[in-house]
């Protein structure tokens, strides 16, 4: 009997220490405040967001009526800025922006940036049961109308992170790679 209860508790200590990995998606929509045109360094205000999406484990939020609160601000869009902020009562995201890229074909009076965070999200008391992981933050930033004009702004979250997003350099050397494969495959 000694040994069943001791058995008993080895076994619920190895399990309460076991880590739950939280696996979804989360996306939202943010407000934001500009005077200038949309560009890498620039530094915004943000307001506050409301989820617009869910998958996953993340799928018990509800949407279009849970709120994004404490979202850094004023934000500056370059690499190394922390960027974090709260999902209700679900959890809180903290990262640092790994990549920010204004896209190559935007023009004087519609332009699209890009970003990428890597961080930690941390479950609230709405989201019991998981733990603190890894997680990604993909955003998109959008100006129509040139200097001047308001930005919209969505990003998704994603545990675990999802990949980073492709800069055009590292697509040309892929491109450049299936090109070499083809040829050395053709003489072959």
């Amino acid at each position: 009997m000694k040994t069943l209860m001791a058995g008993l508790a080895l076994a619920s200590v190895a399990t309460a220490s076991q880590a739950v990995t939280l696996n979804g998606t989360l996306g939202a929509a943010v407000g934001t405040t500009t005077t200038s045109i949309l560009s890498v360094g620039q530094t915004l205000t943000l307001g506050g967001g409301t989820v617009t999406s869910t998958t996953g484990d993340l799928a018990i939020i509800p949407t279009f009526t849970t709120s994004i609160t404490g979202i850094s601000s004023p934000f500056t869009l370059s690499n190394g800025q922390t960027f974090t902020f709260t999902v209700g009562n679900f959890g809180t995201f903290s990262g640092t922006t790994q990549q920010t890229a204004l896209n190559a074909a935007s023009t004087a009076t519609n332009r699209a940036l890009a970003f990428y965070a890597l961080g930690t999200f941390t479950p609230g008391s709405g989201l019991v049961g998981f733990d603190p992981g890894a997680a990604s933050v993909t955003g998109s930033l959008t100006q129509t109308g040139g200097d001047g004009s308001s930005i919209s702004f969505s990003f998704t979250l994603a545990s675990p992170p999802a990949p980073p997003i492709p800069t055009p350099a590292t697509l040309a050397v892929f491109g450049l790679g299936l090109a070499g494969l083809g040829l050395a495959r053709r003489k072959a």
